[in-house]
């Protein structure tokens, strides 16, 4: 849904929170049925902040107390609070350029950090709203310019501490897209930045593959893994000037109240064990390791045993404090075979589970509920995976 409205004429309209109550009040369909023909333009905007408000409160919580303004898109395509929080650990110095600055979220973490934030957008609807939040927040060190990054760049005469970089996509109907196909095309500038600044960090999403990271960028220092509650929400990689080593992998895993974090560096040669039986707990490695293909080097790491190659499940004696992904304690291991589910099943008096599963084909977490007639949820649950050449269903619960 495409609205024409001007953001600097929305945010000077003195009516426009209490025109926000009542479209939350009546729903969008009311409102814009009762509205659009009076309020024009500006109700597709209000019915924009109403499509993200149910997401506020997990994804920006801080800017929803604030009262921070929105358009759909921008706050899709923004960094979680969280995320943007841990980034700002990561980037220190003075100055900082940012290269499509978006809707500021990464701004609004990296100012405590930073003197002087000059942030690039060539969107210019987009900076006024950006330039709101920031006012909101009190941010006075963020200078926002509406501008494309090749003529900035061409044009500006500073040396910066860093520069961040949160390229687009050109094309959202591909899964996998290149750098070199991103706006602006960091390949193509990477010249100019580094005679701007020695240390260079690129948001990627994370679609994005490691192996493409590093066939494309040199001097990669590290690269970021970093899940929110679990999913990965993007890739995070860090160009030093002039660093010709081997770049070290950092597996993220941010969590209500706790960051843990995992360093791969030249592991080398692994050797983990299978295991033998099925016995004690099972671990599913997070996904910020598996998106970086570290789940058997980090099951090394902690003493597990492998249950299958193909799968990122695997088998420990005793529950792991702080391990990035999730425990559970096996109390049952199964034939996948269906008859002897049902039975098992009913005699348990089990009704509902969370099933999963991995590394078997032609069976999907959908046949198996449709198989045993259970439904998704409770406490219990159901991994199904190959072992020893057979299909097995663990029966867990989580630790």
């Amino acid at each position: 849904m495409n609205y024409n409205y001007k953001i600097k004429e929305i945010i000077a309209n003195k009516e426009l929170f209490g025109w926000i109550a009542q479209a939350m009040q009546l729903g969008k369909e009311k409102f814009l049925l009762k509205y659009a023909p009076k309020l024009g333009s500006i109700s597709g905007f209000i019915v924009e902040q109403i499509n993200v408000q149910n997401k506020l409160s997990v994804k920006l919580p801080s800017w929803q107390k604030y009262k921070c303004l929105y358009t759909l898109r921008s706050f899709e395509q923004s960094t979680a609070e969280k995320v943007a929080e841990y980034k700002s650990g990561l980037l220190l110095g003075k100055n900082l350029l940012v290269l499509g600055g978006g809707l500021g979220v990464d701004e609004w973490a990296f100012s405590t950090k930073f003197e002087t934030i000059e942030s690039i957008d060539n969107d210019e609807e987009l900076n006024e709203l950006a330039k709101y939040n920031f006012g909101i927040h009190e941010q006075e060190n963020i200078n926002r310019v509406t501008d494309t990054a090749e003529h900035f760049l061409s044009t500006d005469k500073k040396k910066y501490s860093a520069i961040y970089i949160d390229p687009d996509r050109r094309d959202d109907e591909k899964r996998q897209i290149l750098l070199a196909e991103h706006q602006p095309n960091v390949l193509a500038l990477m010249t100019f930045l580094l005679e701007k600044t020695e240390n260079i960090w690129i948001k990627s999403s994370p679609l994005y593959d490691m192996d493409m990271a590093l066939k494309e960028l040199q001097n990669i220092k590290s690269i970021y893994s970093i899940s929110l509650y679990g999913e990965v929400k993007e890739m995070l990689i860090q160009i030093k000037k002039n660093y010709n080593e081997s770049p070290q992998i950092i597996c993220v895993d941010i969590l209500k109240d706790t960051i843990k974090e995992q360093v791969f560096l030249n592991e080398g040669n692994l050797s983990l064990q299978k295991a033998e039986s099925l016995e004690g707990y099972l671990y599913e490695a997070g996904s910020s390791i598996v998106k970086m293909r570290k789940h058997h080097a980090y099951a090394t790491f902690n003493n597990l045993q492998l249950i299958d190659v193909n799968v990122p499940f695997y088998i420990g004696k005793i529950a792991i404090d702080g391990f990035i992904g999730k425990c559970f304690k096996i109390i049952d291991v199964l034939n996948f075979n269906t008859s002897q589910l049902k039975t098992y099943f009913k005699k348990e008096k089990i009704t509902y589970i969370n099933a999963k599963t991995r590394g078997i084909q032609f069976i999907e977490t959908k046949d198996f509920y449709k198989k045993t007639g259970l439904k998704e949820g409770g406490e219990l649950y159901a991994w199904i995976c190959p072992f020893l050449g057979t299909n097995r269903v663990i029966i867990c619960k989580k630790v």
